[in-house]
């Protein structure tokens, strides 16, 4: 997928070891499982936002996708309340498919503010704009290392998209978070 409103990045496959490359944005579509996913891997200025926000709702339309789902995350400081749910949503009155059960409705003094969460309000108010039924789902993360907050996120989508992983597939790691956070240290320095 190509965007002037993307970052040009270039780099090795995420997911395998041979020649393959990634670039700043990759479509997976699954044809039996009625998906389209969009891998956005670099940033988007601030500046860029409307005008990416008009091309994915510009391509949800154009294809007849039923419903634009966005994924996110938010500033785990600003949930105030510690045994409070960390995953959240808002979404727009078109919107009525999906199991949110797993998730809380954000309320209505957060609703225009999630923090750190990019352009996902930006596309979401342009999805609603053009009458594309569309929600946001986010979870609440701290800075570091969030591979298991991924996985939880993932489960939850499953559940939501009503497609539960089954027990016996295994959620692999992405050859590409191997040594996000450096190597593993050698106990034998302590």
């Amino acid at each position: 997928m190509h965007s002037d409103t993307f970052i040009s990045m270039l780099g090795a496959s995420a997911f395998t070891h041979n020649d393959d490359i990634s670039t700043a944005a990759e479509l997976f579509i699954s044809e039996s499982l009625k998906l389209i996913i969009l891998t956005v891997r670099s940033p988007i200025f601030n500046e860029s936002f409307e005008s990416f926000a008009n091309e994915i709702v510009g391509f949800v339309k154009s294809e007849g996708i039923s419903e634009l789902i966005i994924l996110s995350s938010t500033h785990s400081y600003e949930q105030h309340l510690v045994d409070k749910n960390p995953y959240e949503y808002v979404k727009n009155k078109k919107m009525t498919s999906g199991s949110l059960s797993l998730f809380s409705e954000t309320s209505s003094a957060l609703e225009k503010k999630i923090p750190g969460s990019g352009v996902a309000l930006t596309l979401f108010d342009k999805a609603t704009e053009n009458d594309v039924a569309a929600i946001i789902l986010y979870k609440y993360t701290s800075e570091g290392d969030n591979r298991s907050d991924a996985f939880e996120m993932l489960k939850k989508v499953n559940e939501f998209l009503n497609k539960p992983i089954p027990e016996n597939d295994q959620i692999r790691e992405p050859i590409s978070w191997k040594f996000l956070f450096g190597c593993n240290v050698n106990p034998e320095l302590y």
